[in-house]
């Protein structure tokens, strides 16, 4: 995650020219990999925002709903706990 913060920052701009907005998305099984944050890079926002497997796969609305969903399937199963 700090790397992608460091690329929206350093280059994102230079690379992006126009772009008025970066998010950085974090996504686990379980969620709290990172903090709700905002920020602004010259003259952008940065949103930094957290989700779970579960909430990407229950967007219905997704052409690929269903392979999300095939693949957390695959994922809880397979994954050992820590």
């Amino acid at each position: 995650m700090t790397l992608r913060r460091e690329f929206c920052q350093k280059y994102g701009p230079q690379l992006l020219p126009g772009t008025d907005r970066f998010v950085i998305l974090g996504v686990s099984l379980k969620g709290g990999m990172v903090p709700k944050a905002d920020g602004e890079i010259d003259g952008a926002t940065l949103h930094v925002r957290d989700t779970t497997w579960g909430a990407v796969a229950g967007m219905t609305s997704h052409p690929c709903c269903e392979e999300v969903e095939k693949y957390l399937q695959w994922k809880t199963k397979n994954s050992k706990p820590k």
